[in-house]
């Protein structure tokens, strides 16, 4: 079943015993340190710092102020990594950290990224327990490191430490800052991370560069160039901001969290002004930005900019990044407040006089300059160089057949695990048994009544579509219940499902231990619940007739795969056998009439042909509905959902010709109008034509558009009602618009 479960108390009992245990160690190694330190002068070395190491008694007096703003920075980041650490011991986090965050953040990222991170994710998936809470306890020791500071070495080493987690961080929990996912500062590019490395390396410059004003110039610096970054990402053309749709769907997400009515609703405010007029609004956003990055890198000490600088931050990290730990999956506050917190600094520094230092203490600080400046510059450099390959990729992937990575799938090195078996039929058996052929490989609970069974059809129709190439694949599943494992409870999935149908499915089962070294040899995370079904990853392998596991995917974890994973799995076991899967040939139609339900792939909503190659389709993607276009009888879909509108409530496709269509984006939440796109090239650019009142109440509705532009819209009338929507007696009614959806007129009724 899928991991996205409620939590197990007997998980939540493990995690939090686990965690109990390694915090007993961590103190226990405390105790430790302090006894060594107490009473052995050698030892008094591996605490004990000197600040007199870093800044000479004829200067102390003079850097007394910036070592205690130093020492507040470190108590500010400290008691915020403090509180991440918390935050990664929350319950949701035991089951859905990997599936709910991580993993869809990896699958967000362009080209091979997915591929080159997904290794870490799953490294995580190994043993979430322990990972889990080894995160918690890292963060809050290093939280506990710049209390310490930098004066003293088990300081220095958490600071260190830290540089590498935030590294860590910003890659694998928040990738690449967001920088390739509709890049904005409203929801906290370029991650907060980024701001806590900074923080740290701060804190590890010497407080002679403090004292010399070098410190403040470069958090000067470094605040312009990170705003003017962020201008640019918000003026991007293609960005979608300027657009409908765009502004507003970076501040649903968070106000769709989990949360107080009082705290959703400015967003959901916000959000409704932003889609009023989003071209002005970004303009707006654009020019605060560029402003803010001119005053920091030329006037920074203008006389409230530091002022306007924080109420601008601390307004979008409410309103854009809704304090970053709403919903119960935030593991930190985003990068509003660390940012918030070094604007502080800075306008402290700018109000503190530089102090007169010796040359030598000055070359020391200057270095800081020069490494902070060239590191803005190839970040700088970095970010533009990225967000290019992102718009690249973006525009090349619906183009190509898809890669590894758009198929959820990460190639691997393993081998089959070597060890017996008992199939469906009581015959002892192995995966050995299967060299020769191509092997899909899953795990199944027999009693499971969720994902399982339709996971179990999945594998079924691949079957089906792989036609005559079936010979050569070996559909098998191994049991994924330790209490329900007999032969009988397998040949009763099998009768239920229709499997025992299937020539080349197999089904294996073992004793306990066997099957709890198959799941650990192949990383199949099992766990049983005190109530409910068994909880276990939806693994999937692609194993090579000579026994190497080529490819692994969770794919009922896969964003995007909807229900068409039976075709991606039949589409990758063909590859394994060196073949092509048999061609699947659409209906031929007249071009210029509206048809659906043809037969066709699973995993649309619907389908559009206009002609034996040339048709549309739409398809439900995660909470979102895409529309596709296919040249070439289905065999290749290409999104064409018109750039920056909201999919939540659905939408409405109506072809007219092989590049000419309609879709309207049905009324939803707090948009009380529909609106209505128009292309011409086959959805590579839509237009907004018009943005309709409210619409007639319908059930089912079905949307249809003709040559001259006249809409039509068909379904069930009082749909408000859900008893009547239901009953054998609902209406039947026909709207009809000629003013592009401006006003609708009932045509038929019945």
């Amino acid at each position: 079943m899928d991991m996205n479960t409620p939590i197990s108390p007997l998980i939540l009992q493990s995690f939090y015993t686990l965690l109990l245990e390694e915090v007993g160690i961590a103190a226990l190694i405390a105790v430790v340190l302090w006894i060594m330190i107490r009473y052995g002068d050698g030892a008094r070395l591996l605490w004990q710092g000197s600040e007199q190491s870093i800044v000479s008694p004829a200067t102390a007096s003079s850097t007394a102020p910036y070592l205690r703003m130093r020492r507040w920075l470190g108590a500010a980041f400290g008691f915020l990594w403090i509180v991440d650490g918390f935050l990664q011991a929350q319950p949701a986090m035991t089951t859905q950290f990997i599936p709910g965050l991580i993993q869809p953040i990896i699958q967000g990222l362009p080209g091979s990224l997915p591929q080159l991170l997904g290794p870490g994710a799953y490294l995580w998936t190994l043993h979430p327990l322990l990972f889990d809470s080894l995160s918690a306890i890292a963060q809050i020791l290093i939280g506990v490191c710049f209390w310490i500071g930098p004066d003293r070495v088990m300081g220095r080493a958490g600071l260190y430490l830290s540089i590498a987690w935030s590294l860590m961080i910003w890659v694998f929990g928040e990738g690449f800052g967001g920088l390739f996912n509709s890049p904005t500062w409203l929801v906290g590019v370029p991650g907060s991370a980024a701001i806590y490395l900074f923080a740290a390396i701060l804190l590890l410059t010497p407080l002679g560069a403090w004292a010399s004003g070098q410190v403040r110039r470069t958090l000067s610096l470094g605040m312009g160039i990170l705003w003017f970054i962020l201008a640019l990402l918000q003026a991007w053309p293609d960005s979608g901001f300027w657009s409908f749709g765009g502004l507003d769907n970076a501040i649903l997400p968070m106000a769709e969290m989990s949360q107080p009515k009082w705290m959703s609703a400015p967003l959901y405010s916000v959000a409704n002004e932003l889609n009023q007029s989003p071209a002005l609004f970004n303009g707006l956003f654009v020019a605060i930005l560029t402003a803010l990055a001119l005053c920091w890198i030329l006037r920074p000490k203008t006389r409230g900019l530091a002022l306007f600088t924080g109420i601008w931050t601390f307004l979008t990290w409410w309103i854009g990044q809704d304090f970053g730990v709403v919903g119960g999956l935030g593991t930190d506050p985003n990068t509003g407040l660390p940012l918030l917190i070094l604007v502080v600094l800075t306008a402290r520094l700018y109000q503190t006089a530089p102090a007169a230092l010796p040359v030598d203490d000055t070359w020391a600080s200057r270095k800081l300059m020069i490494y902070t400046t060239a590191g803005s510059s190839v970040a700088a450099i970095l970010a533009l160089a990225l967000l290019g390959q992102s718009l690249e990729s973006s525009n090349n992937q619906a183009t190509i057949a898809p890669a590894l990575a758009q198929a959820g799938l990460t190639a691997t090195n393993l081998r089959e695990p070597d060890m017996t078996f008992i199939n469906q039929h009581g015959v002892k058996t192995s995966l050995a048994a299967f060299r020769g052929k191509a092997v899909i490989l899953t795990f199944l609970d027999p009693v499971c009544y969720d994902v399982c069974p339709l996971f179990a059809k999945e594998m079924a129709h691949a079957d089906q579509l792989l036609g005559p190439l079936s010979s050569q694949v070996e559909l098998v599943a191994i049991c994924a219940n330790p209490i329900f494992h007999s032969v009988k409870d397998l040949q009763r999935f099998d009768a239920e499902m229709n499997l025992n149908t299937l020539p080349n499915w197999q089904y294996l089962t073992a004793n306990v231990p066997t099957l709890e070294r198959a799941w650990q040899s192949l990383y199949e995370y099992v766990s049983v619940q005190s109530l409910g079904m068994v909880d276990h990853a939806d693994n999937v392998y692609f194993i090579a007739p000579n026994g190497q596991v080529k490819w692994l995917g969770n794919l009922s974890e896969s964003e995007g795969l909807g229900g068409a994973t039976s075709a991606m799995m039949a589409d990758y076991a063909a590859r394994l056998v060196n073949a092509t899967p048999p061609t699947l040939s659409a209906t031929p139609l007249n071009l210029g009439v509206f048809h659906t339900g043809v037969p066709h792939k699973p995993g649309f909503d619907s389908i559009h042909m206009l002609t034996d190659a040339v048709g549309w389709a739409t398809k439900t993607a995660g909470p979102y509905e895409e529309v596709l276009h296919t040249v070439d009888a289905g065999q290749h879909w290409q999104t064409v959902t018109p750039t920056g509108i909201s999919q939540r409530g659905g939408l409405l496709l109506a072809p007219i010709s092989a590049t000419r269509a309609f879709v309207l984006i049905p009324p939803f939440g707090y948009i009380a109008n529909a609106a209505l796109f128009e292309t011409f090239d086959a959805g590579h650019h839509w237009k907004l034509v018009g943005e309709p009142g409210p619409l007639p109440p319908v059930q089912d509705p079905v949307f249809t558009a003709d040559a001259t532009g006249q809409l039509q819209l068909t379904g069930a009338s009082g749909a408000s009602s859900a008893a009547v929507a239901a009953s054998a007696h609902a209406r039947s009614v026909t709207y009809r618009s000629e003013n592009e959806g401006a006003s609708w007129t009932v045509v038929k009724e019945r």
